[in-house]
């Protein structure tokens, strides 16, 4: 599991809590689209037409940080679309 974008105010933040480094996951300072290869990506979004039934083996499935409603409904859903990776719900 990967923890990208950790940076700024993030780690920050993050930083706050003892114990978190300590967990089963990778930080990087980079972009999920700049370490993982981006075939390999499907981006969850809500506003996603395709429905997701089964985890595919090979595939990094990417939760974004922010909740797609209200002032950013679309987020996620856009930001696949302009890396031209798959998207889901």
């Amino acid at each position: 599991m990967y923890m990208t974008s950790f940076k700024g105010k993030v780690e920050e933040e993050m930083n706050k809590h003892n114990g978190y480094k300590q967990w089963d996951m990778h930080f990087k300072h980079e972009c999920f689209s700049e370490i993982l290869p981006l075939e390999s990506l499907v981006y969850l979004s809500g506003d996603s037409n395709n429905s997701i039934n089964t985890l595919e083996q090979g595939k990094n499935y990417v939760i974004g940080g922010l909740v797609d409603h209200n002032n950013h409904k679309g987020i996620c859903l856009r930001k696949a679309e302009e890396l031209g990776i798959q998207h889901g719900r």
